[in-house]
């Protein structure tokens, strides 16, 4: 790709394309503009949700994913917390950072379970395409099984909905110990999107959710077409079976909501342990949107909380 016959790259040989790319490539690549654009929208590190719950402490740390890199960690506790550890994936296309949505999420969420809640500021595409999230993921929930003396769930919301089920996939692939359950909350589990009509018809020209979007968050984190099927990359195609018990929330107005209905049947079929929460008329991710549908938000939050309970 973008070298001629003798190895070297086209742009870098004398001619008139030298002399053109030379010119062009003086402005910033399309796509760094574009990724900046969309982790300086999406990214924002303040909410004030983050001064909510004050009894919940906060603490940042490292810890070692599995390719020995460091991974920031927001750790929030609540007082008199349980042994649980929820190892928290945030959602952002996996070319986003964790942004204070997502944490203040997270911290409300550990006041509301009793449990610890540690949230991954994972590895991006396309500086670090996959597998390097997933490897973010893998390594910090054996540190977790190491050290917690209860249970330790894996999972998030969109792209941390993926990141979840993909773990617990490799897990079982490698010998590993599996989570105790995973989170699949409004997942993005599908990369091969197109060959689901629903999905195309509702994101077609979506406000949020624009199936270019998605397109663009995809080549950024899986460039290649033949890994879009990987089961961890696209867990929908990974033989379910292997999944430990599995909360899935989805609203109807998402746009990935058939592909969430879809990935329910099969891991249902191959015999997983599926809890399934479908909420009547709610978009992506709404279950952090507490002051526009705190009804709706509170009850998944809720349901949530329980599932873990029963852990």
């Amino acid at each position: 790709m973008g070298e001629s016959n003798d190895g070297t790259q086209f742009w870098t040989q004398p001619g008139p394309a030298k002399a053109y790319y030379d010119r062009v490539c003086q402005l910033p690549p399309l796509r760094d503009v574009l990724i900046a654009k969309l982790r300086d929208t999406w990214g924002n590190p303040d909410s004030p949700g983050l001064e909510l719950f004050p009894e919940v402490s906060r603490e940042e740390i490292t810890l070692r994913g599995l390719d020995g890199n460091d991974v920031p960690i927001t750790r929030f506790t609540p007082p008199n917390c349980g042994t649980g550890v929820w190892v928290y994936l945030h959602g952002g296309a996996w070319i986003s950072p964790i942004s204070g949505k997502h944490l203040a999420w997270a911290k409300r969420m550990a006041a509301l379970t009793g449990w610890t809640v540690l949230a991954l500021d994972y590895r991006l595409g396309p500086e670090d395409p996959f597998p390097a999230a997933l490897h973010d993921v893998i390594g910090v929930v054996q540190h977790c099984q190491k050290n917690a003396s209860g249970p330790v769930v894996v999972g998030g919301d969109s792209a941390g909905g993926n990141l979840g089920p993909a773990a617990a996939l490799y897990a079982a692939d490698h010998d590993l110990q599996a989570p105790d359950a995973v989170l699949a909350l409004c997942p993005a589990i599908n990369m091969a999107y197109e060959e689901v009509p629903g999905f195309v018809e509702a994101a077609w020209e979506h406000p949020i959710q624009d199936i270019t979007l998605f397109g663009f968050g995809r080549a950024c984190y899986v460039p290649r077409m033949e890994d879009w099927r990987h089961p961890y990359v696209s867990p929908i195609y990974g033989d379910l079976s292997q999944l430990p018990p599995v909360l899935v929330v989805t609203g109807e107005q998402d746009a990935m909501y058939e592909d969430n209905r879809i990935f329910v049947e099969r891991a249902r079929a191959a015999g997983a342990e599926v809890e399934d929460h479908v909420y009547a008329g709610m978009p992506h991710s709404f279950f952090m949107q507490d002051e526009l549908i705190p009804e709706a938000s509170a009850q998944a939050n809720a349901d949530i909380a329980t599932f873990l309970a029963r852990l």
